[in-house]
């Protein structure tokens, strides 16, 4: 069997705090309602009651021990392609989620949780109203592992390799991927070919293919509307002609300067990373907000994040799904149901079968339409 995972220590801990917010209001009415003099405002004496201690050690102990038992025993485990949840003490109970019905793993972080390196787990199917498994809490390490296996698809073939080294290892992209690149590298290559400048001896078909739909020109000069638009190209006069300029010069000097550019990045590459990875260390520990900067990318991934993909995400999932299907579209059905069943439930009572029943509401009807007759 594979081995089994327990939840993280600081499970107790939040579980304690949510059984102290659930409690809270509850031992108030007690130190209230317990309270052995009113002679101070609101009944409060000038010390706690007596018995505030035990009454709270009612509300509160059964429900620690509650959930240290649960913390004890609760297992989790990945096996054949699914993820196994156990727990229980006396009566077991253990639930099998396969991966390929997992929608969502969704990892909530309070500050608490961000201090401590934990996480809350909500395992989404989309079969119900609520997620498939909640797991409270779980190491951000063990987040991660969960992610890996529920949406990166299995490959048995390479299973053996990966347990069997402790490194990581590279794989060759799909065929999908790798067919997409490798028309990518041949079009890129196709059209440094087709985009040869004229200072090479090429036409440099690429940069002038579309210049006739954004310049349109006639005699050499800018077409729009009037007397230029009907005159045709050969009644131009000598020297109104559109030459083109002469940029040999300037395209030389240009690829001459980007060539060094890009010879001089490699070789600076190979001087630091190659010869001497000594220098990158110094500056990074010399420079390091700037490295951080640059390793991570200037933020755009987290920044897109926080603005684009959660604000989306909490719309989906807050919005649309937990309010307006559950809600709206699955309360409209579900009320409705109850609605019949109500409106039965009260009409059972008067279809009961008695025949003494059914004489007392006709009489209760005749006295009504006689009374309203009478005091109308």
């Amino acid at each position: 069997m594979p081995s089994e995972r327990r939840l993280h220590p600081a499970t107790l801990l939040f579980d304690l705090a949510k059984h102290a917010k659930n409690f809270a209001v509850p031992a108030v009415l007690v130190i209230f309602g317990t309270s052995q003099s009113s002679s101070a405002p609101w009944g409060m004496s000038n010390r706690m009651p007596s018995g505030w201690e035990a009454w709270l050690l009612v509300l509160f102990v059964p429900a620690a021990i509650a959930s240290i038992i649960r913390y004890l025993t609760f297992r989790l485990r990945y096996e054949n392609n699914e993820l196994v949840i156990r727990s229980g003490l006396i009566f077991r109970h253990e639930r099998h989620v396969p991966f390929k019905r997992i929608q969502n793993v969704d990892a909530i972080q309070n500050v608490v949780h961000r201090l401590l390196g934990v996480a809350e787990v909500r395992v989404e199917t989309g079969g119900g109203k609520e997620e498939e498994a909640r797991l409270s809490v779980l190491p951000l390490a063990a987040v991660h592992e969960l992610r890996a296996r529920v949406f990166t698809p299995a490959h048995p073939t390479h299973q053996h390799s990966t347990h069997s080294t402790h490194g990581t290892h590279i794989h060759d992209a799909p065929w999908p991927m790798a067919t997409a690149l490798i028309v990518l590298a041949i079009g890129s290559v196709a059209a440094g070919w087709i985009n040869i400048p004229h200072a090479l001896g090429g036409h440099a078909t690429l940069t002038a293919w579309l210049e006739p739909a954004f310049n349109a020109t006639n005699c050499g000069q800018p077409v729009t509307t009037g007397a230029l638009a009907g005159i045709a190209i050969e009644d131009c006069l000598p020297g109104e002609g559109g030459e083109a300029a002469d940029h040999t010069s300037l395209e030389l000097t240009l690829m001459a300067v980007s060539s060094l550019v890009a010879f001089a990045g490699i070789g600076l590459a190979t001087f630091l990373w190659l010869k001497n990875k000594q220098i990158p260390e110094r500056m990074a520990q010399q420079y390091g907000g700037i490295h951080k900067l640059l390793l991570n990318k200037y933020y755009v991934d987290e920044v897109y994040d926080a603005t684009i993909v959660q604000p989306i995400k909490v719309v989906s999932t807050e919005g649309l799904w937990r309010g307006f299907d559950v809600k709206i579209v699955d309360g409209a059905v579900n009320g409705a149901g109850y609605l019949v069943s109500g409106v039965s439930i009260v009409l059972r009572l008067l279809q009961n079968g008695s025949v003494k029943t059914y004489a007392a509401s006709m009489f209760a009807g005749v006295v009504a339409v006689l009374a309203y007759y009478l005091w109308r």
